[in-house]
This record gives C-alpha cells, sequence and structure tokens, in this order.
C-alpha cells in the first residue's frame, strides 16, 4: 500500500482559503486518477479543506499547535513539521511507501501502479522511486512546459520505502521542531540524494510523472533579488542574464494542456480569483 501524504496550509496564512482549498481538491482528484486503487490519502492540517467532492477514506490528522506567522521561515517550518506528522501517521498505517504530495501539484496515474507492479515486482529491490521527468504548469498563463530533473525543485517527486522514513517517537511540537533541526529530517529532492548516498537503490519513474504547479512565469520577489545580487557581487554577466534566458525558454517550450495531459494526471483548469480573501 501506498501513504499519499499532504500537508495543508492553514486558513489563517492563507491569502484565499476558496483558491487553496480548490487547488488541493484537484490534487486530490489526480492522487484518486490512480489505476491502482492501493493506497491512503493523508491530510495534515489545521482546519480541515471545505471540498465540493467526497473523496473515501481520506485521513486527516489536525495539529494543536497555533498557524504560523506569515513569514517564509515560520510557513517552511510549518510546512516540514506537517510532513513529519504525515510520515508519523503513514508509518502506523504500516504502508510499504510514503509519497509527499504537495498540496496544488497533481501526479501521474500510473504511480501506483509503476510501485507495485507485477509479476517481476521490482519494488522489492527498490528503495526510492523518484520523478525525473514531468511538466511545470503556470497557472496565471494557463501553460505547461516540459521539465527534466523535476526532483531537484518540486516536493511532489519521491516515494520512500516507509522504512526509510525517520521520523521521531515524540508527536509533541518541540520535540517535532527538534528533530527538523537535527539534520536528520530530509525532504523534496534531498531524500533521493540522502540515500544514494547511503547505498541505496534508486529507480527514475519512466514516464513524465509530476505536473508541478506555480503561480507564473515570474520568480518571486526574493528569488529575483537574491539572483540580482550574487551575479552583481560576481560581475557575473552570465548570471545576470539567466533569468531572462530562462524566461525565454519557457515562452518558446511553453503549450496549452492537452486532453492527454488533463487524462494522464487528474488535470483540470481552475478559475481563479486574485483577490486576497477567506
Amino acid at each position: 500500500m501506498i501513504a499519499f501524504t499532504i500537508a495543508l496550509k492553514s486558513k489563517q496564512v492563507s491569502r484565499n482559503w476558496k483558491y487553496t482549498c480548490s487547488l488541493l481538491e484537484r490534487t486530490l482528484h489526480s492522487i484518486y486518477n490512480q489505476t491502482n486503487k492501493d493506497f491512503k490519502v493523508i491530510i495534515v492540517c489545521h482546519e480541515k479543506p471545505t471540498l465540493s467532492s467526497s473523496y473515501p477514506d481520506i485521513i486527516y490528522y489536525q495539529v494543536n499547535f497555533p498557524p504560523p506567522e506569515k513569514s517564509y521561515h515560520q510557513m517552511v517550518l510549518d510546512r516540514d513539521l506537517k510532513e513529519i506528522l504525515g510520515r508519523k501517521v503513514a508509518k502506523s498505517l504500516e504502508s510499504d511507501y510514503i509519497m509527499v504530495v504537495d498540496s496544488d501539484d497533481c501526479i501521474s496515474k500510473e504511480i501506483c501502479s509503476y510501485i507495485q507492479q507485477k509479476p517481476n515486482k521490482h519494488s522489492e529491490d527498490v528503495d526510492v522511486f523518484f520523478a525525473d521527468k514531468g511538466y511545470m504548469f503556470y497557472e496565471e498563463s494557463r501553460k505547461v512546459v516540459p521539465k527534466s530533473g523535476l526532483y531537484h525543485c518540486c516536493g511532489s517527486t519521491v516515494a520512500l520505502k516507509t522504512e526509510l522514513c525517520d521520523v521521531p517517537d515524540s508527536w509533541e511540537y518541540r520535540d517535532l521542531v527538534g528533530f527538523k533541526e537535527s539534520g536528520k529530517f530530509f525532504s523534496h529532492g534531498d531524500l533521493a540524494t540522502h540515500w544514494q548516498s547511503k547505498g541505496k537503490k534508486l529507480t527514475r519513474f519512466p514516464f513524465k510523472s509530476c505536473i508541478y504547479v506555480r503561480p507564473s512565469f515570474e520568480p518571486s520577489l526574493d528569488a529575483t533579488r537574491n539572483s540580482l545580487s550574487s551575479s552583481i557581487a560576481r560581475r557575473d554577466i552570465k548570471l545576470l542574464l539567466s533569468p531572462l534566458r530562462r524566461k525565454v525558454s519557457r515562452l518558446l517550450n511553453s503549450r496549452s494542456v492537452t486532453q492527454d495531459v488533463k487524462d494522464e494526471f487528474g488535470f483540470y483548469l481552475i478559475d481563479r480569483d486574485y483577490s486576497e480573501q477567506n
């Protein structure tokens, strides 16, 4: 059995809770689109989301610590602690593999089937499956761009044997924070590189396996500032121009979402109200 865990941001820090729930619902639609139904979905949250459809057997774990402040550091900490708790719940279910899925991304319908496929049942020998190829989807333009090396930047790309998921014994907030800061917590692509360095067997999904959802082609203001500051300090013209090259490349390679992509990922377009509201 595969356990998919989702860390959901609090309503208190969401710019638009209705939109946050809509993104989550599309992610759930994608997961429940799996051709192999031997899975569970765990949502770790402060508040239960408002969903328009019902999804059987979702496990909600509502945290008892306060929502984070609206700062990057605090919101990342909140997400990581929820990821740790999701792993703890998954381990209690005795799942075979645990896969974190971000609350706005979508995954291929073949993920479960590939991990658990028979008759060769190669998954007995594989410790980590990871997504290399997939798509970036930009909500503002409603375009997808093919993407390689997806596990380096996206949080919905690694399925790990449950026995390799380190978690603290305690469920208490301070102990979760201590575990997170101890250097024992790995997430995203770091999970794959960490266990590869330990000699574990890794396998790429041999198909486009994830849609990484982003707001727009434009990087965040902080990312832009950091890139500019670094390139100016190093007097590196190539580095200074790299954001422009990336943007041009995305524009040239972007395409509309095809029906095949929608079918593969259980994907659909969402109308967004960009205003801040709860």
